[in-house]
């Protein structure tokens, strides 16, 4: 498997990360985002 670089790394994507990751996309970094919380599948809805 590749490895992928980033430049940047935003914990949660609440308010605040969401536009930290939209500002520091448009300068051009590449942005991973970590966030917590259950995992929910798709499939089966909340």
């Amino acid at each position: 498997m590749a490895k992928k670089i980033y430049d940047v790394i935003v914990v949660g994507t609440g308010a605040g990360g969401g536009m930290a990751m939209k500002t520091l996309r448009e300068a051009g970094l590449n942005v991973v985002a970590l966030n917590s919380g259950r995992q929910i599948d798709p499939a089966k809805g909340l």
